[in-house]
C-alpha cells in the first residue's frame, strides 16, 4: 500500500494541474477560487468521514494539518491577497511536522 501511495499522490497532483490549466483557460483566473473551494469541500468531507468512524485524534490532526491552512489559502485566493495565500501554504509546512510528532506520541 505504501508504494501505491506515491503513485496515487503523483497522479492526483498531475490531475489537479491539468484541471487547473483547463479551468483557467476556459473560465479565467477566477476559476482558481472554484478549484480551491472544491478542494476545501473534499477535505471537509474527509474530515466528516473520519469523525463518523470515531477516530477523533485523526480528525483533530486532519483539521489542523489540512483544513485550517486550506481555508486560509482559500480566503487568500478569494480576496486576491497573495500574502494570505502564501501564509496558508507555509502554515502547512509548519504544522505537518508538529502534527506528526504529536500523533506519534499519542500512538505510544
Amino acid at each position: 500500500m505504501k508504494n501505491d501511495m506515491k503513485y496515487i499522490m503523483g497522479f492526483t497532483v498531475l490531475l489537479a494541474m491539468g484541471l487547473s490549466r483547463f479551468m483557467v483557460s476556459k473560465y479565467g483566473a477566477n476559476s482558481r477560487v472554484i478549484i480551491s473551494l472544491i478542494a476545501l469541500i473534499i477535505s471537509m468531507a474527509g474530515f466528516i468521514a473520519i469523525l463518523c468512524v470515531k477516530q477523533y485524534m485523526a480528525a483533530v490532526a486532519t483539521f489542523f494539518m489540512f483544513i485550517l491552512p486550506g481555508a486560509i489559502m482559500f480566503m487568500g485566493i478569494y480576496l486576491d491577497n497573495m500574502l494570505l495565500a502564501v501564509s496558508g501554504l507555509a502554515l502547512i509546512f509548519i504544522i505537518i511536522p508538529i502534527g506528526i510528532k504529536v500523533l506519534n506520541k499519542y500512538k505510544k
